[in-house]
């Protein structure tokens, strides 16, 4: 009795003993692999860009535009299935492989013939439409190198323009990162001057301003559009061209009168030229000529100096030059607000806002939100890109690079393989399908 008391102790250590080795083993296999992964972050992001694949090469065609593959279905995340989103979920906060540290930036962009080709920039003009229609982008933005570039990156056709405004409290080495990622460019420019960006302020409507004049210089552009550091597009550059051609010569400016928060200028004395505020996005789509007002006119220079004594002046300068008919703005709305019952439908953005219910502390919005609320707005994660896709904005806002990574690198591969559809096809653009949901601005 007592050797069988002595046998079945022994086992039971030897069993402890097995299953304490095995979960040493399985610990020290994870720290192995865990170290790994942090080694090869560390060399990716100190000595060298990621190599982009060309991922084209049995077509035959020379397609000036390369990307990294992502290293997730990114199709059955748009089609919403639920296994590849369970697996996305998991990564809300990991680092993929298209991240570049801003040093890495300001390193490789001393050899600047490298850099373009490294990343993989669209060198020469994918159509004669595109390369003689030219469109003007200001770019506001405050951090995150790796954000910017990827944003620009999208954005960038060798015939069009870009001007960027570093804030003054951006970090020193994003500011050199973005400012090397500049140089690198004939058509891509750091503003003249800096701001610092403060909510509610004529500061947020600054950095605007000073880009629509720093881009004045050039020109042989036809629109202007402002973008923040946190956006991305929905739509390719042929896109884009056919959309604003379709608005014939018309601004698209947001236009609000019942949700218009006059609160925010009753301090304010009564604006002057008989010009009556409109609430709107700052967001804006608009004509050279547009900008000329905005720059050279005495009345819009007047009317700025006004929305500097109220709240959210950004909200409020652009909406309010485009919807008071009796100033002749060009490309401005010459109907009457009212008719389109005190709001028009601005196709520019998707966001996402919070609506909050009076007197309560609650919200709803009109989506659900998958990712977080922050300032009244989503920050859209992984489980939003079904809606996302779906939506007919040109642009979407916004979602942050560290937070649900893999939103932001599905982004790039979708506009990345629509540009290369558009551009390896020469399919004729059907622009009755532009007209029918976006020109019906250009007939009110």
């Amino acid at each position: 009795m007592g050797n069988m008391l002595f046998y079945r102790k022994r086992n039971r250590h030897i069993i402890i003993l097995v299953v304490l080795l095995s979960s040493i083993y399985v610990i020290f296999r994870y720290q192995i692999s865990s170290t790994s992964k942090l080694m090869e972050h560390y060399i990716r992001d100190h000595l060298e860009l990621p190599k982009t694949i060309i991922s084209n090469s049995t077509t035959g065609h020379a397609f000036p535009y390369t990307r990294l593959p992502v290293e997730i279905d990114c199709r059955a995340l748009f089609d919403g299935k639920e296994s590849e989103l369970l697996i996305a979920d998991a990564q809300y906060n990991l680092i993929t492989n298209q991240y570049i540290s801003n040093h890495v930036y300001i390193k490789e962009t001393v050899d600047c013939a490298t850099f373009r080709k490294s990343r993989g920039y669209i060198t020469s003009p994918l159509s004669e439409e595109e390369e003689l229609f030219s469109i003007a982008y200001s770019l506001v933005v405050y951090e995150d190198a790796n954000q910017v570039e990827r944003l620009l990156r999208a954005l960038y056709q060798p015939q069009n323009y870009y001007c960027i405004h570093l804030d003054i409290k951006s970090p020193p080495d994003f500011r050199r990162a973005i400012s090397g990622i500049a140089k690198c460019f004939d058509n891509v420019l750091i503003s003249s001057m800096s701001v610092s960006v403060l909510r509610k302020s004529y500061t947020v409507l600054q950095p605007d301003l000073i880009c629509m004049e720093d881009l004045w210089k050039y020109n042989d552009w036809k629109y202007i559009i402002n973008i923040a550091g946190n956006e991305f597009p929905l739509r390719t550059n042929l896109e884009l061209v056919n959309i604003l051609k379709t608005l014939n010569g018309s601004n698209h400016v947001e236009g609000i009168l019942n949700k218009a928060n006059t609160d925010r200028w009753k301090e304010a004395v009564l604006p002057p030229h008989h010009i009556r505020p409109v609430k709107g996005s700052m967001h804006i789509l608009a004509t050279r000529e547009f900008v000329d007002y905005v720059l050279h006119n005495q009345v819009a220079k007047d009317f700025l100096d006004w929305t500097k004594q109220t709240l959210y002046p950004e909200e409020t300068f652009f909406s309010s030059l485009n919807y008071n008919p009796h100033l002749n703005v060009p490309g401005a709305f010459k109907g009457n607000l009212k008719e389109k019952d005190g709001s028009l439908r601005f196709f520019g953005r998707f966001v996402n806002w919070v609506d909050w219910i009076n007197g309560t502390d609650q919200y709803k919005s009109e989506f659900y939100c998958h990712g977080k609320f922050i300032h009244g707005l989503c920050v859209f994660g992984v489980r939003d890109l079904p809606l996302i896709v779906s939506r007919p904005e040109l642009f979407v806002n916004k979602f942050y690079r560290y937070f649900h990574p893999v939103v932001m690198d599905c982004m790039e591969e979708l506009l990345f393989n629509r540009t290369r559809n558009d551009y390896l096809t020469k399919q004729t653009v059907n622009t009755d399908v532009y007209t029918k949901e976006y020109g019906w601005i250009a007939n009110t």
